[in-house]
């Protein structure tokens, strides 16, 4: 297609269009001698609007899965209605979705259209906390469960007024708390416990994971510290993202996308 343009035109637009996606991530539109072209970055190349695709929209960020499978449904701009072309829905992580164009077939790659992020997850593991912050902890990032409610009851029996003594061989933990002069308790804790902290999207099952629980008398009058360390080496990420694959998979059977999990 003839245009009448230049050699040096010609570089110009291509130096001008890659300077504009290079300052802005995105494939641009170029305006020389009334007309319009593409450049999208990393092809080297500027396509005359009437032959080039149009550029994809822009991300849009969603925070719960049910807020990505209504902004799938909706479908507002009709770009699911091609049978032809399916759009994928990545689980990238327990805290990450993306919905994805088909392969494009001008630049080789697909589009990010929607992620959905979940921003609550909680990374206070493997390092010793005062009793107090531990409880609160224990009640606002974990599930409820047997496991959870023993050391509730037992780290919250820990006070100031109270000495304790730990002996452990390394699976079990025996802590001996000394009450005033009279009483002694002492509790076994066996290693590891099962517990269910909030770690992913809500509205998937939780998984469960075994974690290490360690508590350390104080030294010179300070009081003791507790610690909870993970130790099942990631395997909750995997049964995260089968969980939340398997819940869109689920809620967009009647879609036309594909759910990678």
């Amino acid at each position: 297609m003839e245009y009448g343009m230049t050699k040096e035109a010609i570089s110009y637009l291509v130096e001008t269009g890659e300077d504009l996606a290079e300052a802005k991530g995105e494939p641009q539109v170029v305006r020389v001698n009334e007309k319009q072209f593409l450049y999208i970055p990393g092809s080297q190349e500027l396509k005359p609007m009437d032959d080039a695709p149009a550029p994809d929209p822009r991300n849009t960020t969603i925070y719960t899965l049910q807020g990505l499978v209504d902004f799938i449904k909706a479908d507002i701009d009709h770009l699911l209605t091609d049978p032809e072309k399916k759009y994928l829905v990545i689980v990238q992580s327990p805290t990450k979705v993306v919905l994805c164009t088909p392969l494009r077939k001008d630049s080789g790659y697909r589009i990010g259209i929607a992620s959905c992020e979940y921003n609550g997850g909680y990374d206070g593991f493997n390092h010793y906390m005062d009793a107090e912050s531990f409880i609160v902890t224990l009640q606002s990032r974990f599930q409820p469960s047997k496991a959870r409610d023993t050391i509730l009851s037992l780290i919250g029996n820990m006070t100031d007024e109270q000495t304790g003594q730990t002996a452990d061989d390394g699976v079990t933990q025996k802590i001996t708390f000394k009450k005033g002069v009279t009483t002694v308790d002492t509790t076994k804790v066996v290693n590891p416990v099962p517990l269910v902290p909030i770690r992913t999207f809500t509205e998937v099952k939780q998984p469960e994971s075994p974690f290490i629980l360690r508590i350390r008398p104080g030294v010179n009058d300070a009081p003791a510290t507790v610690a909870l360390f993970e130790s099942d080496g990631g395997a909750w990420k995997i049964a995260a993202v089968q969980e939340i694959g398997a819940w869109l998979k689920e809620k967009l059977a009647d879609c036309n996308v594909e759910v990678i999990a």
